[in-house]
C-alpha cells in the first residue's frame, strides 16, 4: 500500500519536475504535459477523497467537502459574491403598527365633568 503512494508521490513530482523543463526551454508540448499533470492531480485528489469515504461509510461524506470546496473555488475564480439567504419580505423587519380611527377623550387637553360632557347621564 506504501509502496503504490510512493509511486504516485514520485510520478507527480517527476510530471512537476518535466513540466518545469519544458517551460523553461520554451517547448511547444510544454501545455499539454502540464495538463496532463493537473488532471493526474485531481484523479489522484479524487480517489484520495472516495477512499476516505469508504473506509468511513457512504462515499458521500468524503465527496461532499470535495465538492463545497470545487464550488467555493468556482466562486472565487469567476468573482461570485457569496448570495445571502433566501428572504420574503423586507430587509427592515416586522415594524408592529396600529392605525386606529378611534380617539380616546382622555387625550383632550380640558376635561368636561358633568351634565354637559358627552355620553354622560343628563
Amino acid at each position: 500500500m506504501k509502496t503504490w503512494r510512493w509511486v504516485f508521490v514520485g510520478t507527480g513530482l517527476a510530471a512537476f519536475v518535466v513540466t518545469a523543463v519544458l517551460i523553461a526551454t520554451d517547448n511547444p508540448s510544454k501545455a499539454m504535459l502540464a495538463n496532463g499533470f493537473w488532471a493526474f492531480v485531481a484523479v489522484g485528489a479524487l480517489v484520495q477523497l472516495v477512499r476516505s469515504g469508504r473506509r468511513t461509510g457512504h462515499p458521500s461524506r468524503a465527496l461532499r467537502p470535495g465538492v463545497q470546496g470545487l464550488g467555493e473555488v468556482q466562486d472565487m475564480y469567476l468573482g461570485r459574491s457569496p448570495v445571502p439567504p433566501v428572504t420574503y419580505g423586507s430587509d427592515d423587519g416586522v415594524v408592529p403598527m396600529e392605525i386606529s380611527t378611534h380617539t380616546d377623550r382622555l387625550d383632550d387637553p380640558v376635561w368636561t365633568v358633568g351634565p354637559t360632557s358627552p355620553g354622560g347621564r343628563s
